[in-house]
């Protein structure tokens, strides 16, 4: 609205306030008539009746405003949720959360305990349905792509409620929060478990080089390199992805793909019967998916990435018991940790940087730059050790890794 429309022209600043705010109560009023209709009308309504609730605290309207919104809030809460179990909780709860968050927080509410009471039993609905909608989602996820969009909202919701409890001084139990993240983090161990299980590792326990199908890659198995490449492309669709602004549910889904991998080859070695051609190949294969792994621990952050190092040291573990259980007692035996600290535990991580592509001296984008096998790998010298294990790598003191 400009400085010189006839507008401001005729009312000063509090009737324009008042002006602004019968027009947006009139505008949610006209969407809760048509039942919202639409995803995106419910948005807006919530976004507006924010705004009415955000100029109560300000204090640039008066009784009669506050009067017209609080039947309105009342009946608001109502419709909302009857939208949401309509439509999906789990697309609606931010837009609608977020309009009670800011009610909440005004400071200028007469009549507390109502406008209270009604928004500690619309939050504690919401967050039944979300329960309801995450465990249903959780039992029957199929797609192997990661449901980063539904992971990003669980968070975003979390975080208003957080909000939600300090501006109603805790009138929300902190269990209804705990089960959302639960809830939250089921669905990204059920993602992860069905990566692993069914899909990067479903083959592995049946480990047999007897067999003429089996088709090794370098000497590894192909559920090693399959691993890592699907994990670099899930990383690079979340760098590029402009909407992306919260790569916490990614970080999550590559630990623990990891984690479980981990454990997978892991059990391989610990209750498997392996001849000796089995054993060389469990080596060469734990090499490389702690290599593999490793790259990860930048992206993935110090917090999280350890309890992956975790599952990596119980592989090494378990495969360094079955490769040779009791080193020569002829002598003196000193394992040389040297070695495999540098060229495996230690290979450096993928930088920020790199996830975006490497480029050669000549400038040209290096297209097999993931591609463990090529000589264009950006860890390829480190590839390379991997494929000659350290002479008594298994008799280092893991823990002290």
């Amino acid at each position: 609205m400009s400085h010189d429309s006839a507008l401001t022209q005729t009312l000063d600043e509090t009737g324009v306030e008042r002006f602004a705010f019968s027009y947006l109560l009139r505008r949610v009023e006209t969407a809760m008539r048509v039942q919202y209709g639409s995803k995106r009308v419910f948005v807006t309504a919530c976004k507006d009746i924010g705004q009415l609730w955000s100029a109560l605290d300000s204090s640039v309207v008066g009784n009669d405003e506050y009067q017209a919104l609080l039947p309105l809030w009342t009946q608001f809460l109502k419709e909302g949720l009857l939208f949401m179990t309509s439509e999906s909780p789990l697309l609606c709860a931010r837009a609608f959360l977020e309009s009670v968050v800011v009610s909440a927080s005004c400071s200028t509410v007469k009549d507390v305990s109502s406008i209270t009471a009604a928004n500690t039993a619309c939050v504690g609905e919401i967050i039944s349905r979300l329960l309801s909608e995450m465990s249903q989602l959780t039992s029957t996820l199929s797609s192997l792509i990661p449901p980063l969009g539904h992971l990003q909202e669980v968070r975003r919701v979390i975080e208003l409620l957080q909000e939600y409890q300090l501006a109603s001084a805790g009138n929300v139990s902190s269990p209804s929060t705990t089960k959302l993240v639960e809830a939250y983090n089921a669905l990204v161990e059920r993602y992860a478990s069905m990566f692993v299980e069914e899909v990067a590792f479903p083959s592995y326990w049946n480990l047999d080089l007897d067999k003429s199908s089996l088709l090794l890659v370098n000497g590894v198995h192909p559920a090693i390199y399959f691993c890592f490449m699907s994990l670099v492309r899930l990383v690079q669709w979340c760098g590029y992805r402009v909407h992306m602004i919260d790569d916490v549910p990614c970080r999550q889904i590559v630990a623990h793909v990891w984690e479980s991998g981990a454990l997978v080859v892991a059990a391989v070695a610990e209750e498997r019967e392996l001849s000796e051609s089995l054993k060389k190949q469990l080596q060469l294969d734990t090499m490389h998916f702690v290599l593999f792994a490793r790259m990860f621990r930048k992206f993935v952050g110090e917090r999280l990435f350890g309890v992956v190092s975790c599952s990596l040291l119980r592989l090494l573990e378990s495969v360094a018991r079955r490769l040779q259980p009791n080193p020569d007692s002829s002598g003196v035996f000193i394992p040389t940790t040297d070695a495999f600290e540098m060229d495996i535990w230690n290979v450096p991580p993928v930088e920020a940087s790199e996830w975006a592509g490497t480029f050669d001296a000549n400038g040209r984008k290096k297209t097999d730059a993931f591609v463990p096998w090529s000589e264009e790998f950006i860890r390829a010298p480190y590839v390379r050790k991997a494929q000659m294990p350290p002479n008594g790598w298994q008799y280092i003191s893991f823990r002290n890794l």
